[in-house]
């Protein structure tokens, strides 16, 4: 098997803007992140997410 055999098409990707909500609302494990320009400047994966929203409770500042 190879990654043409399991990967989405056409490629779902966001920008460095994105929210991390609207990159939770894709229900994805990982999403590349890219300019512009389209190059690829980074991934966000859902490890990612749920780090950011642990940090964001014991900071007090999650708001869901």
């Amino acid at each position: 098997m190879r990654a043409f055999d399991v990967m989405s098409a056409p490629a779902v990707t966001v920008s460095p803007q994105t929210t991390i909500e609207e990159v939770a609302e894709h229900g994805f494990a990982a999403l590349p992140v890219v300019g512009d320009n389209g190059e690829l400047v980074g991934l966000v994966s859902g490890e990612d997410l749920l780090r950011e929203q642990l940090r964001a409770r014991r900071s007090g500042s999650w708001t869901r």
